[in-house]
């Protein structure tokens, strides 16, 4: 099954009021077994109006606020669901947030999904659009996961409403993200037809937190027995209020009696420290409050990450769902730490120096700073010297490069580079930095072209001359690349 997208739709106007409609949909299923005639996947949808940010309009002798949404889900290029909603809340100066929930019909297979915003106090202007893909399997028989709803906060149902689900009110959690103050995870998710592989036997299902290398955090598991069902929902909640700061994903594993697994579902989550909390006000008045565009913004703090610590690099691993107001004070916040007399003369620089590599290390595929060169040249700066052989027959074309000091102080350090497909990217094979890859056999691999290219064949096998520096010059290069 697909995991859910956290998504947000924005409209990005540089001097008016831009409407936040944050959009999280997840999949869930109902089985044959428990109502024949809606029998299916369904997509969830929660939307969250942002108040402050929506234009009010008058209507009825009162004024509202509200926003036009457009769900269109098509398959093979047919539209196979379809749904327009207007969300219109009366203005409430003490309100800033306006949630609703929406369950769309959908099939299995790859599906388009297209989602449209308007704000319904300014009709004039052109809706927002967002479109993404998912993949829907699920499957008539045998025992599967809905996807993994983070919660916000929860109750017992008192009054059946469009929250409810199984006897509860479920309020969603609209993030990845959870601030220091936030002292638990809260999810919400479905294990349906157990019944149908089970048996009458009994099963266990199991969670725990873990860090993004796999490793468990301890005392996060937890396993519990249930009787077979067509339908199990399962709320749980785990402390998370000693989690260090950076990324986890919560893992849920679906066993039988011999404890055997049959399946597991993730979700991925990121814990922030004190330091790594988001103040947005401080970007107000700053040079981040120019960009408008989220899109644009994100793809500029994408390529902060050659330089950024381990967790910023979570935090951005995850943003591209954040509101524009949290993408501008991360932005500044970045730059600000690392230059705080003149953070944006420190970021127009290190802008240059993106532009310089995505113009000459860019592939078709990939942005010069995403590159191993581009990476390296944004994280240590521009080499003193750089040895080039890209036309040698007797090796894959290299490169070399000598700092006499790198940007953080490293002092007479080295990194070669090669590419033994051809197209232009070269990867890091080898260093003398500690924290960079090191391979001793570089010098052999360096060479191996002269076992897989025809002409360097040909050529050793007529007794041609090689190259009479063969077999020293490469560590003369590395050692004296001047």
């Amino acid at each position: 099954m697909q995991i859910r997208l956290l998504l947000l739709l924005l409209l990005i106007h540089l001097q008016s009021s831009a409407i936040r409609c944050f959009t999280e949909y997840n999949v869930f299923f109902i089985p044959q077994t428990v109502s024949p005639e809606n029998a299916g996947p369904y997509l969830e949808c929660f939307f969250e109006l942002d108040g402050p940010s929506c234009k009010k309009y008058f209507s009825n002798n009162s004024y509202f606020i509200g926003a036009r949404i457009t769900v269109s889900i098509s398959k093979e290029n047919k539209i196979i669901g379809f749904k327009k909603i207007d969300l219109s809340f009366p203005l409430n100066p003490d309100t800033e947030h306006f949630l609703a929930v929406e369950r769309i019909p959908i099939s299995n297979g790859i599906l388009d999904v297209e989602i449209e915003i308007m704000d319904l106090g300014d009709t004039m202007s052109t809706p927002q659009k967002m479109t993404d893909q998912l993949t829907v399997l699920n499957l008539d028989k045998g025992a599967f996961f809905s996807d993994i709803q983070w919660v916000g906060g929860f109750s017992t149902t008192q009054q059946e409403n469009p929250f409810s689900k199984s006897g509860v009110d479920i309020i969603p959690h609209l993030s990845d993200v959870y601030q220091e103050e936030e002292k638990g995870l809260n999810a919400y998710f479905e294990i349906y037809n157990t019944d149908q592989y089970f048996g009458t036997h009994p099963f266990v299902y199991s969670y725990e937190i873990q860090d993004k290398l796999g490793q468990s955090i301890p005392g996060t598991l937890r396993i519990k027995r249930e009787q077979s069902k067509p339908v199990i929902p399962i709320l749980l909640t785990s402390n998370i209020e000693a989690l260090a700061a950076g990324e986890y994903q919560l893992v849920v594993d679906l066993k039988d009696k011999d404890n055997q697994l049959i399946i597991q579902q993730k979700r991925s989550f990121i814990r922030l420290g004190t330091k790594d909390n988001i103040d947005a006000s401080a970007a107000i008045n700053s040079f981040a409050a120019a960009y408008t565009d989220s899109l644009l913004l994100y793809e500029h703090i994408r390529s902060l990450q050659p330089i950024a610590q381990n967790v910023e690099k979570s935090m951005i691993e995850g943003m591209k769902a954040y509101p524009l107001w949290r993408l501008q004070g991360f932005f500044y916040q970045f730059w600000n730490k690392r230059n705080p007399m003149s953070p944006e003369m420190a970021w127009r620089k290190y802008e240059q120096d993106v532009k310089a590599c995505n113009e000459e290390f860019g592939t078709k595929i990939k942005r010069g700073w995403e590159t191993d060169r581009g990476r390296i040249y944004l994280q240590y700066g521009k080499p003193s010297t750089r040895v080039i052989r890209n036309n040698d027959p007797d090796y894959w074309p290299f490169e070399i490069w000598h700092y006499y000091q790198t940007n953080n102080n490293l002092h007479n350090k080295r990194f070669l580079f090669y590419n033994t497909s051809l197209n232009g990217d070269m990867e890091l094979l080898h260093s003398d930095v500690p924290s960079e890859i090191t391979n001793f056999d570089w010098k052999n691999l360096v060479r191996s072209r002269q076992m897989n290219d025809p002409s360097t064949v040909n050529r050793l096998r007529n007794n041609q001359r090689q190259d009479p520096y063969s077999g020293d010059e490469l560590e003369s290069l590395w050692y004296n690349p001047h």
